[in-house]
């Protein structure tokens, strides 16, 4: 082999081990999530997805709650924030750059101890009497709406004690009942009586629930698949159906014309559908992410339907897919406008 070949083929290997050192040992980038520990484990499982695929990135996630996501976000502590509520008035007027991305469908759950009754059917009058504690126990309820409930005792009621996007949407939904007193917000302050037993996310509320023979409670509907509980079926007011809080009957709420990310999927007009469903939350600031193109790379790839998993796994996890509804073409052209800027 001539000298020249000989130098030319040193020069490539140096380059080529170069190249091996330095995607070794360049930084990786890094995308911070935190907040709604509704969201945490479906943004769990697409960060690690993520990573499989696109090796260069890191996605780190953490909980803490929607009202902490929110804050951090706006306070640019992490990249995305989690939420399973839209902003509050208070919370654009601290943070006015902050934008909401649908990325997902849930609904919000009653749930009572396996000892209560099989077949629990519950109005939004029932549900206000038992949360705000106008009725102590279970026989007092039966006589007030002439129903059988099939269990007597007091009521223990399940309760968040922390900032939850869960509450937000719950007390929300309560609030247009013109007899629930208790207003709305990530932190209610619940009757001051022994039955309320306050826990922290919803995984507490859910064993304080099956700890207690007489208990009921709200949680999100990937809660509902534990044992020992029954899940109440729900009257729609603007239908005059009851309906149990399933994927199915939760995706059935958003098959309407939607023209804003916070739009409220309360008690629609549709047959099949589960009144208290909600839409889940990233939370961007436009301003800070604009520069973090990756970032915005990461929820394209969460919203999109090319390839798979993305929102396939939503249900995995226990969640629904906003896959073929407005709500998806709606998030899909806010991160697309946010990339094109």
């Amino acid at each position: 082999m001539g000298r020249l070949k000989k130098v030319v083929l040193i020069l490539l290997l140096l380059d080529a081990t170069m190249i091996c050192f330095l995607a070794i040992n360049s930084p990786r980038k890094k995308i911070t999530i935190a907040g709604s520990s509704t969201v945490f484990p479906l943004a769990q499982r697409w960060g690690d997805i993520y990573m499989d695929l696109y090796t260069h990135m890191s996605v780190e996630i953490t909980g803490g709650g929607s009202g902490m996501g929110i804050i951090a976000t706006g306070e640019h502590t992490v990249d995305i924030g989690m939420s399973s509520h839209p902003l509050e008035q208070s919370q654009r007027k601290r943070f006015p750059y902050l934008v909401e991305i649908p990325i997902a469908l849930d609904g919000v759950a009653i749930v009572a101890n396996e000892n209560v009754n099989d077949t629990l059917k519950l109005t939004r009058e029932m549900i206000v009497s038992i949360f705000s504690g106008v009725v102590d126990t279970w026989d007092e309820l039966e006589e007030m709406f002439n129903v059988s409930i099939g269990i007597s005792g007091e009521i223990i009621v399940c309760v968040r004690a922390d900032k939850s996007g869960t509450t937000d949407v719950f007390s929300k939904w309560l609030s247009m009942d013109p007899n629930w007193t208790l207003g709305h917000g990530e932190v209610i302050s619940w009757p001051k009586s022994p039955r309320f037993i306050s826990g922290n996310g919803n995984q507490e509320v859910l064993i304080n629930v099956k700890n207690n023979p007489s208990a009921i409670g709200y949680v999100g509907l990937a809660y509902t698949t534990s044992e020992g509980i029954v899940v109440a079926e729900i009257l729609n007011p603007s239908t005059g159906e009851y309906i149990e809080p399933s994927q199915d009957t939760v995706k059935i709420a958003a098959q309407r014309e939607i023209l804003y990310p916070n739009e409220s999927l309360f008690d629609p007009n549709i047959s099949g559908a589960y009144p208290i469903s909600r839409s889940l939350y990233f939370i961007i600031d436009r301003e800070f992410i604009i520069a973090k193109k990756y970032v915005i790379e990461f929820i394209r790839w969460v919203l999109d339907d090319n390839g798979g998993q993305r929102q396939e796994i939503v249900r995995d996890v226990g969640y629904v897919e906003i896959s073929g509804t407005k709500l998806q073409e709606l998030a899909i052209s806010i991160i697309e406008e946010l990339y094109e800027s």
